[in-house]
C-alpha cells in the first residue's frame, strides 16, 4: 500500500511537472514585481505628505489671524496730581476682546529653503524606494534561477527513471534466459524507488520556491508554469547605475540646502500687524467708557546674536557630508568586491561547462559499454549502477553550470544596476 501511494505521488509530482499551462521570463517577473509590491504603493503616499507639507509652509505667507479676550482687575491705576486740575482716574476693571492680524512681508528666504528641504526629501523617500525595489530584482534573480536549476534537475531524474524502468525490463529478459541473476533485477528497482524519492523531493522543492516567486513578484505561479532560462549580452565597463549613488547625491543635495537655510536664519524678518477690538477702556486710558480701538503698524525681528549656534550647526552638517562621502566610498569598494567575485563565477563556469560537455559524453560511452556488458552477464547491476550513477551526476552537473553561468550573468548585471 505504501509503495502504491508513493508511486501515485511520483506520478503526480511528474504530471505536473511536464504540462506546461504558460511560460514566464525573468523580465516579466521584474516588471509585475514593480507593479505588484507593496512599497510601491508608498510613492503616492509621500507624494500626497509632500504636497500637503509644501502647502503648510506656503501658508507662513498668509495673514494670521487671532481673536483674543481679557478681562482684568488691578488694585492700582494711574493718578494725576495737579494743583487746580482733577484729571479722571482710569477704571480698577478693564474688559478687551480684539481682533489681531499679522502679515509676514519678508522672511530671509527661510520659507523656500523649507520648500526645498520639503522637496529633497521627497526626492530621497522616492529613492530609497528605487534601491529596495533594486535589492527586490537580486532576490526574483536567485529565486528565479533557483527554480530553474530545480526544473533541471527534475528533468534529469525524470529520464534516469525511464531509462531505469527499460534497462529492468532488459535485465528481466536476462535472468528469464539464466544469464543474470534475480538480485541484479532487485537492484535496479531499488534504485527505481530512490529515484522517485528524489523526484517528491525536488518537486516539492520547486514548489517552495515558486511560492516565494509568486509573492516577491504578485503572481499566480503554478507547478506547471515554465521558467524560460534567460540569456544576456555581457560587456565589462566602468559604468555603475545603481540606485544608492542617487540617493547618496540627495543626501548631501539636502545637507548643502540645510546649509544655506542656516544663513537665512537669522536675517531680520520683517512683518505687517493690525489689532481691531472694544473695551474697556479703549486706547484713552482716561475714559470709563467701552469703545473700539484701532492699531496699525510695521514690525521686525532680528536675532543678531546665536552664541556660536549656527556656526556649530555649520560644522554638523559639513560633518555629516564627510560622513556621507565615507559611506560612497565603502558602498564602492563592496560593489567593486562583488562585481569582481561575479565576474570569476562568469570565467569559471564558461570554463566548466566546456568541460563538462566532454565529460558526459565519455560518461555516456562509458554507461552504454557497462549496460552492453551486463547484458552478456559480464558485471552485475551494481556495477552498471555506478556508471548509470556517474553519468547521471556528469549531466546534472552540465545543466546546473550552464544555470549558475547565466546566474551569475544577470547577478552581475543586476549588481552594476543595469537591470
Amino acid at each position: 500500500m505504501r509503495l502504491t501511494g508513493s508511486i501515485f505521488l511520483v506520478l503526480l509530482s511528474i504530471w505536473s511537472f511536464g504540462r506546461q499551462t504558460d511560460t514566464i521570463t525573468l523580465y516579466e517577473c521584474y516588471e509585475q514585481a514593480m507593479i505588484n509590491y507593496p512599497v510601491v504603493k508608498q510613492r503616492e503616499f509621500f507624494k500626497d505628505a509632500c504636497m500637503n507639507n509644501i502647502r503648510n509652509i506656503h501658508s507662513n505667507w498668509y495673514p494670521a489671524l487671532s481673536l483674543n479676550g481679557q478681562t482684568t482687575y488691578q488694585s492700582d491705576v494711574i493718578d494725576i496730581p495737579l494743583q487746580g486740575f482733577q484729571f479722571p482716574s482710569p477704571p480698577h476693571d478693564q474688559y478687551k476682546l480684539y481682533l489681531e492680524i499679522n502679515q509676514q512681508i519678508y522672511d530671509g528666504g527661510t520659507n523656500k529653503s523649507y520648500k526645498d528641504i520639503e522637496n529633497t526629501s521627497l526626492e530621497i523617500e522616492l529613492q530609497q524606494i528605487e534601491v529596495e525595489l533594486s535589492a527586490l530584482k537580486r532576490r526574483i534573480t536567485q529565486t528565479y534561477f533557483s527554480v530553474i536549476l530545480l526544473g533541471k534537475q527534475h528533468e534529469l531524474f525524470s529520464l534516469m527513471l525511464d531509462e531505469l524502468k527499460e534497462k529492468s525490463s532488459v535485465v528481466e529478459s536476462g535472468i528469464n534466459s539464466g544469464i543474470l541473476m534475480p538480485a541484479d533485477k532487485n537492484v535496479l528497482l531499488a534504485e527505481i524507488l530512490k529515484l522517485e524519492q528524489k523526484l517528491v523531493d525536488v518537486a516539492l522543492s520547486k514548489e517552495t520556491m515558486l511560492k516565494i516567486l509568486g509573492e516577491l513578484t504578485g503572481m499566480e505561479l503554478d507547478a506547471g508554469i515554465s521558467l524560460l532560462l534567460p540569456e544576456s549580452d555581457l560587456v565589462y565597463d566602468n559604468i555603475n547605475l545603481r540606485p544608492e549613488f542617487g540617493l547618496f547625491d540627495l543626501h548631501k543635495k539636502q545637507t548643502d540646502i540645510n546649509s544655506k537655510l542656516l544663513t537665512k536664519i537669522n536675517r531680520p524678518k520683517l512683518f505687517a500687524f493690525s489689532q481691531t477690538g472694544y473695551g474697556k477702556p479703549g486706547l484713552n486710558m482716561l475714559n470709563d467708557e467701552f469703545d473700539t480701538y484701532y492699531i496699525i503698524g510695521l514690525g521686525f525681528k532680528w536675532n543678531f546674536y546665536n552664541w556660536g549656534d549656527i556656526k556649530r550647526k555649520g560644522k554638523i552638517l559639513h560633518s555629516n557630508k564627510e560622513i556621507i562621502d565615507t559611506k560612497i566610498e565603502v558602498f564602492e569598494k563592496n560593489l567593486n568586491i562583488s562585481l569582481e567575485n561575479e565576474i570569476a563565477n562568469i570565467k569559471k563556469y564558461e570554463k566548466s561547462v566546456e568541460l563538462d560537455r566532454q565529460i558526459v559524453k565519455l560518461r555516456t560511452e562509458v554507461k552504454e559499454s557497462a549496460f552492453s556488458r551486463l547484458k552478456n552477464g559480464v558485471i552485475t547491476s551494481t556495477d552498471f549502477l555506478t556508471e548509470l550513477n556517474a553519468e547521471i551526476q556528469a549531466k546534472i552537473q552540465l545543466e546546473t553550470h550552464i544555470v549558475l553561468l547565466q546566474q551569475s550573468v544577470f547577478n552581475y548585471l543586476t549588481i552594476k544596476g543595469k537591470i
